[in-house]
């Protein structure tokens, strides 16, 4: 169902040590270890600016919707503060999820499309409204892992890292169900990760993650993942498409060379049988071209309704 590509691998600079890593669409920011501080890098993780914040913040997560960001710290158990653009703190959430390992959170993501947060804790994965903190609902428990890191991509699927006893980055369904995985080596650590949609391909999300090598050193990998499903379903749509946009445009060719002879005859001809030959061919292909038009708007309903790769793909099973 989903392809996973590596993209480009990005070093990070020694000077700092990073856990949390958030985009607002523009620019990157990393969040330090055991220092107030929030690093604004570009699209090349270099450093542009350093905000200074009143707490000491672990993951951190960009809200679309509200413009804002929203962050963990090292001390505040299962609490979630909100930030606006400078990282003045504006709200906080308290968090308590009946059923997790422990209360420390280790990972926060914001999902635009159901306006809701995502957390990760260290056996378990959550989804909560931060609008009603008693509307949550747990998605991903297991005892005998470690999660660290977590990621919406596309409307209803979550990437997460696994620290132990597999290093491994996986992709669930919001249901639970695994949909792939990623082996991680040995020699790295996930710290974070987050996830970008591709503007020009509903089906590719990018997703980054900050991973910390054994030496210390740090760097952010890039991965592609396409939904093939969907990826196949927008060129078969596409097709379809640009056949009934061609059909269109001869029809109104056909149209205009026909008018344009009628006009020509009118203005030149004073023959009133080749006139009246010019209006009836005329007729005949207006009459004709209706029909086809009936014929386009047929398809296109059907096409709208459900293309017929998307019938085809109804009766599969998911890929695993």
């Amino acid at each position: 169902m989903f392809r996973v590509e590596r993209n480009k691998d990005f070093m990070l600079n020694d000077s700092h040590c990073f856990r949390g890593i958030a985009f607002d669409g523009c620019w990157f920011y990393l969040t330090v270890m055991d220092e107030n501080k929030i690093i604004k890098c570009n699209m090349d993780f270099e450093e542009i600016d350093c905000f200074i914040t009143c707490r000491c913040s672990t993951y951190i997560c960009y809200d679309f919707n509200e413009d804002c960001f929203w962050a963990t710290d090292s001390e505040g158990e299962s609490c979630v503060f909100k930030l606006n653009g400078l990282f003045e703190e504006i709200d906080i959430l308290n968090i308590l999820v009946p059923g997790v390992r422990d209360r420390n959170i280790t990972g926060i993501s914001y999902n635009y499309c159901s306006d809701r947060l995502y957390l990760s804790f260290s056996n378990a994965i959550v989804c909560i409204n931060k609008h009603c903190l008693q509307d949550c609902r747990m998605l991903f428990c297991c005892n005998k892992k470690r999660i660290r890191g977590i990621t919406g991509i596309f409307s209803s699927f979550i990437t997460f890292g696994i620290a132990r006893p597999r290093k491994e980055i996986r992709i669930i369904h919001s249901c639970g169900r695994c949909i792939k995985r990623i082996s991680v080596p040995s020699c790295l650590r996930v710290e974070s990760i987050f996830s970008i949609p591709c503007r020009k391909d509903n089906s590719i999300f990018h997703f980054f993650v900050l991973f910390t090598k054994r030496n210390g050193r740090q760097c952010v990998k890039e991965f592609i993942v396409v939904d093939c499903r969907l990826h196949e379903h927008n060129r078969c749509c596409t097709k379809a498409l640009e056949a009934i946009a061609c059909d269109e445009v001869k029809i109104a060719n056909c149209l205009i060379e026909e008018s344009e002879r009628l006009f020509q005859i009118m203005q030149t001809s004073n023959d009133a049988h080749e006139i009246n030959e010019a209006k009836k061919a005329l007729c005949r292909l207006i009459r004709r071209a209706t029909k086809r038009e009936f014929e386009i708007v047929e398809k296109l309903q059907k096409l709208m309704e459900c293309c017929d790769f998307c019938r085809n793909i109804e009766n599969c099973e998911d890929e695993v």
